[in-house]
Parts: C-alpha cells; structure tokens; sequence
C-alpha cells in the first residue's frame, strides 16, 4: 500500500531543500592551492675544463675546500680561490675497467679485440697511463693495438693534458700555488641545463673562477747571454726570459752593442733589478753610428763607436 506525504511534511522538505541550494550559491570559492615558485639557477661562479678537452661554465655551491698539504690541513674559502689544477685521479672501478680492456686487445676474436680497442679509444687520456704499459707487452697484438691507441690519443689531447699530475694545486689571491690533495671525490655545482649536479674530480682537469683572467703566457726565449748571434736579424724583436745581473760588459744606453750582457743591460735600462727574474723585450738595430756611457740603477755602461746593436723595448 503506497505511504502518501502530509502537506505539512512536504512543505518542510521543500523549504530545507530551497535553504540549501542558497546556502552553495552564497558559498565562498575555495582558496587556489598556491605552488612553490622554483628557484632559478643562479650564474656560474667558475669555469671547468674537463679531462676529454670540453668546458662548461656552472655554479660552485660548496662554501669552501679542504687541502691536504704535506704542511697540515688546510680550508680554502671558495671565492678566494682563483685557480685549480686537479690532479689525475683514477677511480678503482676504472682503473679495473680499463685493465679488463687492455686484456681484451688479445683475445681470441676478432670482434672481442675490436671493441676492446673501441672502448679505449672512448676512454681516451684515461686510458693513456695504462696503454704506455701494454705498449711494452710481450703480445704482438696488445703492443700493436696500444701503439695505434697511443697515436690517436696525441693526436687529439694536448702534450700538458697527457702528463699525469700527483697533486692538486690550488691559486689564491694571496697565495700563487698550494699543493696538496682536496678531501673531496665530488663536488656539489649547478647548471642552468640540468639543475643541481655533483661535479666528479676524477673528470676535471682544471677550475677556474670566472672572476679570474690569468695573464697570458708568454713564448719567451732563454737567456742568450748577449745578442751577438741574433744580430743579422734586423729589424726583429725576441723576448727573453732573464735574471738582472748587476755587472757584465755593457756599451750604451737604452740601446746597447750586440755584444752586451742581456742581464745586465736590462738592469741598466730599468726593465730588472739585480737578481730579479723576468721578460726583456729587445729590438736588433744593425749598425748603430755611437753608444753613449752613463750610470744608470748603480751600473755604469761605457761609450762607443759604428758596431751593430740593440735595443731594450720597455712596457709603455
């Protein structure tokens, strides 16, 4: 038997159901659900080159170093440091890696030797140290297989990156070069690219604050002792790598005869002090009709007459 609703009851229904649609529609919009803005990489501090010739510029976030120096322990603030040259690290599982390689140029199949050699080939200078061994092997195709590594690798990676180093050397603002070892195997940096990164010291052949521009190296020439040799050379400026003597043979002032002590006219001209090392810039004239004498910077050089000479080129 069906139940039927009381007026009075339905008109309640009806009323709570009305109360309640008003009370959605008054209802206030949820608050939106705020996200963390992600932090942007901040700019490279420093620039590293790497053990297979690449560089990449990227942010060091350590706040200092550890170096171990025979002299005790010390730690370097990070933007003190204007330089690392990281020494050459060869880490076990490697090392084992490129041993299992180095096995493998003498295996029995063919396509076992090739991709040995094609794993050290990608190894590249981390393979070097262990391939001048192998090179001395007693197994024809070991000694064959090494020496043909050895060449591509000269052939692609520097002479100074192929030396191995024992130590890393460290240059502060205040300090030109500490050697030691860092106490660290990784460090923690950031890229723009990939985010936060632990940067490998085994993978890193130098690290340079971006802050820092060393000076250029200059392609200086022993101490000839005078410049009698170079003096058909007209024309021609050489720089010379010099320590200041404070006497010699000297005949003129600024410019001097071809057969004048180098150190000692650079200490005369002002370019060195006695016992100071340095670059001296020189200029040959050919034949010069007179050198004047004078005592310049406690040396006193003497005058003559039509010999070939030279002239030291101060910096401006």
């Amino acid at each position: 038997m069906s139940r039927s609703i009381r007026p009075g009851r339905l008109l309640s229904l009806l009323a709570f159901a009305a109360f309640s649609v008003m009370l959605g529609a008054a209802a206030p919009a949820p608050f939106p659900i705020c996200k963390e803005k992600e932090r942007e990489p901040e700019e490279p501090n420093v620039e590293v080159r790497f053990t297979d010739g690449s560089s990449m510029r990227l942010r060091i976030l350590e706040a200092e170093l550890p170096l171990k120096t025979p002299y005790g322990k010390l730690v370097i603030p990070l933007d003190k440091i204007q330089e690392v040259e990281c020494a050459t690290r060869m880490p076990a599982a490697l090392a084992k890696r490129i041993a299992k390689a180095i096995e493998r140029l003498n295996a029995e199949e063919q396509k076992d030797r090739d991709a040995a050699s094609d794993e050290l080939a990608r190894l590249g200078v981390k393979a070097y140290a262990a391939l001048l061994e192998a090179e001395k092997s007693d197994k024809v195709e070991t000694r064959k297989r090494s020496r043909d590594l050895l060449e591509k690798i000269r052939n692609q990676v520097s002479e100074e990156d192929l030396t191995a180093r024992p130590s890393d050397q460290v240059q502060t603002v205040d300090s030109p070069r500490i050697c030691g070892k860092l106490e660290v195997e990784t460090l923690k940096a950031e890229t723009s690219q990939f985010g936060e990164v632990r940067l490998r010291l085994a993978d890193v052949r130098s690290i340079r604050s971006l802050a820092y521009v060393p000076e250029k190296k200059i392609d200086a020439l022993p101490d000839p002792g005078n410049m009698g040799r170079y003096g058909n050379m007209i024309g021609q400026t050489f720089i010379f790598e010099v320590v200041g003597a404070p006497n010699g043979t000297l005949y003129g002032t600024g410019t001097y005869t071809t057969d004048s002590t180098l150190a000692a006219a650079a200490v005369h001209a002002g370019v060195l002090k006695p016992g100071q090392k340095g670059f001296v810039k020189v200029k040959i004239l050919g034949n010069v009709a007179a050198f004047t004498a004078s005592t310049q910077n406690g040396i006193t050089s003497n005058a003559y007459q039509g010999h070939p000479g030279y002239e030291i080129i101060k910096k401006k």
